[in-house]
């Protein structure tokens, strides 16, 4: 979707008009990695069926919770560029960056808002299984990066009312029957996407409830429920609206915002092994545009 003009009149692509092309994975036990040349990770990997159900074998307790919790949330209001085209509750809890103040917002649900603590503790078990699925496909260099940041800086996580904590998540987000503009997110790492259904029993088979759109790149990804999917939220995406009316689509996604690795304070005076790890990643830049410098010249022959 696009915006045109200073009013909200929104282009929307049909993706059975061959508005985008289809990445759909041949069988159950077959994912999808989305990377071309010059690419080094891939902009999104979609878990093969048969290994997601194996860690999402069903929605209903996930569904039943997430329904809670919207029920004593505001809605998630978003600024032009990630504005919800839609008129569903959509909420985002967890830690977050302070809106007019430095240093982060804790990771844990504030309780006083109403909903249970079983209803967010079932929403912070879905994001954990988000993990897993994180862990067992992600590239080395990507987890090696999250570990390598950990032994620098402690980040606020999500957690539950019984200290349980996410490993990698800062927040989570979700909605019933939503779609958003497409945009990119300033995320830390590979967000986690995943959609559910509620009162189902997942199977390899089952028909595709939305799908979850790269318009720069012109993909639209066919999505199941129980799926998995991780995206770079550097890239353009957005998900679609639902493709059954009579059946109710809730998606979920897990991500780690930059501001809240950096703890949301540029006064903060950094230790020494902060300051190497900038040095060094300053060095890698230098070293990068080096390289890029020189590609240019052989392709002009300089």
């Amino acid at each position: 979707m696009e915006k045109r003009g200073k009013k909200n009149n929104w282009k929307c692509f049909r993706v059975d008009d061959g508005g985008l092309v289809v990445c759909a994975p041949p069988s159950p036990s077959t994912g999808i990695a989305y990377q071309i040349d010059s690419d080094i990770e891939p902009r999104f990997i979609l878990l093969p069926r048969n290994e997601s159900l194996r860690i999402n074998k069903d929605g209903k307790q996930l569904c039943k919770a997430m329904g809670g919790v919207m029920n004593y949330q505001n809605n998630q209001k978003r600024g032009q560029s990630k504005q919800v085209v839609s008129e569903n509750k959509y909420c985002t809890v967890g830690a977050r960056p302070r809106r007019s103040a430095r240093g982060v917002e804790p990771g844990h649900y504030k309780m006083e808002s109403g909903s249970s603590k079983e209803d967010w503790d079932i929403v912070v078990d879905g994001v954990k299984r988000g993990e897993q699925a994180f862990h067992q496909y992600m590239g080395t260099n990507v987890i090696r990066q999250i570990r390598e940041a950990r032994n620098v800086v402690e980040w606020e996580r999500v957690r539950s009312s019984n200290g349980k904590e996410a490993k990698i998540f800062n927040g989570v987000a979700f909605g019933m029957n939503i779609h958003l503009r497409a945009h990119v997110d300033h995320d830390f790492t590979y967000s986690v996407i995943q959609v559910h259904v509620d009162g189902m029993e997942y199977g390899l088979y089952d028909k595709v409830v939305c799908y979850f759109c790269f318009p720069r790149l012109g993909v639209a990804v066919p999505i199941k429920p129980g799926d998995f999917l991780m995206i770079n939220a550097l890239e353009y995406h957005c998900v679609s609206s639902r493709c059954m009316e009579d059946v109710d689509v809730y998606c979920l996604s897990c991500y780690l915002k930059t501001a809240v690795v950096g703890g949301n304070d540029n006064k903060r005076v950094l230790t020494k092994e902060e300051e190497m790890c900038l040095m060094e990643f300053d060095a890698l830049g230098k070293l990068e545009t080096t390289r890029k410098t020189r590609r240019r010249c052989r392709e002009l022959d300089v």
